[in-house]
């Protein structure tokens, strides 16, 4: 964690975003904790998958739409963007382009509830590392 700290800080500088919040601490550790931005638009999603994160050693942040999730991102140096795909005007994948215009080595996910290949298509082609298959509904708890 320590690696991808100091990576973020050398990438904001050369971007010139000083100021971006310095990187959580854990106490625990010395070590940072790791940063994550959730961007869907049902806030239900939003929040069950930050306190998820929350509970798994990472800060969280979230927007309600991919207009909001990137200008937050500008600001802010995020491990980790999760994002849906189908959100009213500007989609995840629109995002994630964007995102990738910028930042290419940040970590970014993307989920949906649709299954369609013209939308795997459009993923692959914006950089998706490793597309996902399909997944059977999971229970958060």
């Amino acid at each position: 964690r320590l690696a991808v700290a100091k990576w973020i800080a050398a990438d904001a500088a050369e971007r010139g975003a000083g100021d971006s919040p310095e990187p959580v601490i854990d106490p625990a550790t010395g070590e940072p904790i790791p940063r994550a931005i959730i961007v869907d638009d049902e806030e239900f999603i939003r929040e069950i998958i930050c306190r998820k994160l929350d509970g798994s050693g990472f800060e969280c942040d979230s927007a309600p739409n991919a207009e909001e999730g990137l200008a937050k991102i500008s600001q802010n140096d995020y491990d980790c963007v999760l994002s849906d795909i189908h959100m009213p005007g500007m989609d995840g994948l629109e995002l994630l382009e964007r995102i990738r215009g910028v930042l290419e080595d940040v970590d970014v996910i993307v989920i949906t509830a649709y299954e369609d290949m013209p939308t795997a298509i459009r993923a692959m082609k914006a950089k998706v590392k490793k597309p996902g298959r399909p997944m059977k509904p999971m229970k958060i708890s």
